[in-house]
């Protein structure tokens, strides 16, 4: 095939730099795809992202939980969703509900208190399933699971703390 005109058509990844300088880089292809998309990558890197904005808490239902509260009051929210994630009460977070004192009634009051704010720990009196009421030497413990469209919400829970004295002390969840 000498002096036909057509040189030979090059194996893949060989370069002619000039008419008798051959150069053939071998790379296996998975190097030269991870080559591609490490470009990629690095181009992804230098996307700006959006800044991402925190809930803002609604000041009017932590207000009206710290007015209604007995005591000094501690009231911790989630920066991502802005819901109540703990509140807190020297004395008692319902003194105008009825006494916790028993397991029944630790039971009625911390439940009234979840229906009431619901909203403010991120859920709705309606999502929430039975209570389960566990006596402690503290008093009672009243434990709510939050449910949706019948199919239980995975780290859902609100634990409620009635002190032995029937004072509701603390929510959390």
């Amino acid at each position: 095939m000498r002096g036909s005109g057509n040189p030979p058509r090059p194996a893949e990844g060989t370069f002619y730099l000039e008419e008798n300088i051959v150069v053939r880089l071998n790379l296996p292809d998975a190097l030269r795809k991870g080559v591609g998309l490490s470009l990629v990558g690095a181009a992804l890197v230098v996307i700006p992202a959006a800044p991402i904005k925190a809930a803002q808490p609604d000041p009017s239902v932590v207000e009206q939980m710290r007015n209604e509260a007995a005591g000094d009051v501690a009231v911790t929210t989630s920066p991502a969703t802005g819901k109540v994630g703990f509140i807190s009460a020297t004395e008692d977070l319902a003194p105008s509900e009825r006494s916790g004192a028993t397991r029944s009634g630790a039971q009625a009051k911390a439940g009234d208190y979840v229906d009431k704010y619901a909203r403010a720990f991120g859920t709705t009196a309606a999502q929430l399933g039975n209570p389960v009421t566990t006596a402690t030497p503290a008093g009672h413990t009243v434990d709510f699971t939050q449910s949706y469209q019948g199919v239980p919400v995975f780290g859902s829970k609100l634990r409620a703390q009635v002190d032995t004295d029937g004072d509701l002390v603390s929510v959390s969840g």
